[in-house]
């Protein structure tokens, strides 16, 4: 952490503008939309910021209700298709499959219990945010290389129904206003947060129609180093990842015995009690529960 005091700055016109820190051996700086602001101490020129016309919105229009929000996941629904559509031919010795209604009865418990653990981390119990990622990774994450360990409840009941499961969110993979590929040429130390989180209700003109496991295979971090796909010119972890590490670090999962540098700065973000990373999962816990309640009253009737 640091605290740097920078030259005035004002606004072209209404609008989002980004606010980036970076720090490396020889620098520390913050960018304003791609603007380098000068320390106080060496100018006192006004910088004009360009605001971006990506405005916050009110009462926008909801996800699921979109005539085009099929067209919109199509490649996500054909991908759970061919990897989560198909239920097993038989079980194993000892056991017995699940009928699909069985399975929705489990979905109806989890979507109860992020209700509660939504609530008591609004009220201040952020000691549940580990049961949170953890209940979030059983629901929707999946590894990169398939794996019997991975069986994602909701994903695989919504390949079952050929269903979608629309979001409203900033698009970082190939259809970003500019080029992702640009921010791996900041010079950063260790980490580079991107806060993008997945809404129901489209609260930015800017944000796009996709289906959840688009946001969740976006990125959430650009790492100097650790584990993660080599991506951007660094490394990279994905919102699925950051869950998954939440979950199995810190979670309920199991407690490890030393945390990855970009997780442990992300969890110390602007509070040491994880106030950043309590938003974030209480916000995707939001938008999964109302898309399962969306997924029950649509494809789940008899």
């Amino acid at each position: 952490m640091f605290t740097i005091k920078t030259q005035k700055l004002q606004f072209d016109k209404p609008g989002a503008v980004l606010l980036m820190a970076n720090w490396n051996a020889g620098e520390r700086c913050i960018y304003a939309n791609d603007k380098k602001l000068l320390p106080a101490d060496q100018t006192e020129e006004m910088a004009v910021i360009a605001a971006s016309p990506r405005s916050r919105i009110l009462d926008g229009p909801i996800s699921f209700q979109q005539p085009d929000s099929r067209e919109a996941c199509r490649s996500w629904i054909e991908w759970r298709a061919a990897n989560l559509g198909n239920p097993p031919a038989r079980a194993e010795p000892g056991r017995r499959l699940k009928t699909f209604l069985e399975q929705v009865g489990e979905l109806e418990r989890s979507q109860l219990l992020l209700r509660d653990l939504i609530s008591g981390a609004e009220s201040g119990a952020t000691h549940v945010v580990g049961a949170i990622a953890t209940e979030l990774r059983a629901l929707v994450f999946w590894p990169q290389n398939p794996s019997r360990n991975y069986d994602p409840l909701f994903l695989r009941l919504a390949a079952r129904r050929n269903a979608p499961l629309p979001v409203w969110t900033f698009v970082i993979r190939g259809n970003a206003e500019q080029a992702f590929a640009d921010l791996g040429a900041f010079d950063f130390t260790q980490s580079l947060g991107i806060i993008n989180l997945p809404d129901i209700r489209k609260s930015h003109t800017g944000q796009k129609l996709v289906d959840l496991q688009a946001w969740l295979d976006d990125p959430f971090q650009l790492n100097s180093g650790g584990q993660g796909t080599n991506e951007f010119g660094r490394i990279c972890v994905t919102h699925k990842e950051i869950i998954k590490q939440i979950a199995s670090i810190i979670g309920t999962s199991h407690y490890d015995e030393d945390i990855p540098v970009g997780l442990d700065a992300f969890k110390n973000l602007f509070s040491s009690s994880g106030g950043e990373m309590t938003r974030m999962l209480v916000h995707v816990a939001k938008s999964v529960h109302d898309l399962i309640s969306y997924f029950r009253l649509e494809y789940c009737k008899g």
